[in-house]
């Protein structure tokens, strides 16, 4: 047992550890869910990131990789990503759009029913000590408004 609250902590694994390692996913895959931990499949479009561990492996959160948000306005990347959300959703994971810069980004994957994005839209990368700070000022912001 951890002793943490189950779901709070979020491991990012790109198909690229999953092809130069086997055997060892599949006891990382148990021990990351027996430890309540989500795991998400990172860059999901891209490289590595095949559909095929979507049938095989659990995972609790689909990471659609930034080169297809990037191109939303386009309707061929839109319908791409309206389908992973899709088919995301079916399988019971939650799905985010990596690398939202744009307000128009944003509509666009609310449209579609994207759960989450994450990106220079929000915020930079924050070191501990930022963050803190950005989640207070956040914070002031959703009291205030």
């Amino acid at each position: 047992q951890l002793g943490r609250q189950g779901g709070l902590i979020s491991i990012n694994l790109d198909g690229f550890r999953f092809v130069n390692d086997s055997v060892g996913h599949v006891h990382a895959d148990r021990i990351l869910t027996d430890a309540a931990m989500r795991l998400a499949l990172d860059d999901f479009g891209t490289g590595y990131s095949s559909i095929g561990y979507l049938r095989d492996y659990e995972f609790d959160v689909l990471k659609v990789d930034k080169s297809y948000i990037d191109n939303i306005s386009g309707v061929r990347d839109l319908g791409l990503v309206a389908s992973i959300v899709s088919m995301g959703r079916i399988l019971g994971m939650r799905v985010v759009a990596e690398g939202v810069e744009n307000r128009h980004q944003v509509e666009r994957l609310k449209h579609i029913g994207c759960d989450f994005v994450q990106g220079y839209y929000f915020a930079k990368p924050l070191s501990a000590a930022d963050f803190a700070d950005f989640l207070q000022s956040w914070d002031a912001c959703s009291e205030a408004g």
